[in-house]
């Protein structure tokens, strides 16, 4: 674990893989920490392709959020949108008003092009942004504006844009893009 905390990937892979094989034999612990671990030891290191075997290993073994959730970044860095899109909305049966899930899930939609789920969920975050952090509460509204923006909602835009620009100002030309919209209203 500490080679995990200073991104030593591969390093705490092995020391992982090791403690999880001698784990099936000791009695004692939790052998589906170290696997956890390694899981995101993989997903740290760009081989989520890797880490979706343990993951779903461990999803099988005990339904835990922190599992989900990283089963859902691991197939979002595979491309594999569809299916970390189940994982959020499994979480989101539990948590509805999650902020964070409804951001994640709605950042998938709007990479799928599905810009009226995006915008749904953008808005269930948005509806509980006291859980957001500032940088995530800028980034939700950037993300509104942009859901709107792809659907031609051009006074909508403005005003997320117009949020996103307030929290954090590198998103102020997005205002300017907005206000020159000039489409049919889908």
């Amino acid at each position: 674990m500490k080679y995990l905390q200073e991104e030593h990937y591969d390093k705490a892979i092995t020391a992982l893989t090791s403690a999880i094989e001698l784990g099936r034999n000791a009695p004692g612990g939790d052998p589906l920490d170290a696997l956890y671990e390694r899981s995101l030891a993989y997903n740290r290191s760009k081989r989520a392709a890797e880490a979706i075997s343990d993951l779903e290993s461990l999803v099988k073994a005990r339904d835990d959020v922190r599992y989900r959730e990283e089963l859902a970044i691991a197939y979002a860095h595979v491309g594999k949108r569809e299916a970390a899109i189940g994982q959020y909305a499994s979480l989101l049966q539990s948590q509805p008003d999650n902020a964070w899930f409804n951001f994640k899930i709605g950042l998938l939609y709007l990479q799928e092009r599905d810009y009226r789920k995006a915008a749904q969920v953008f808005d269930k975050a948005l509806a509980n942004r006291k859980q957001l952090t500032g940088t995530t509460l800028a980034d939700t509204y950037d993300s509104l504006g942009n859901a709107y923006f792809h659907l031609c909602w051009r006074e909508e835009a403005v005003a997320a844009f117009k949020k996103a620009a307030e929290l954090n100002p590198e998103y102020a030309p997005y205002v300017g893009n907005a206000e020159r919209l000039t489409c049919q209203r889908q």
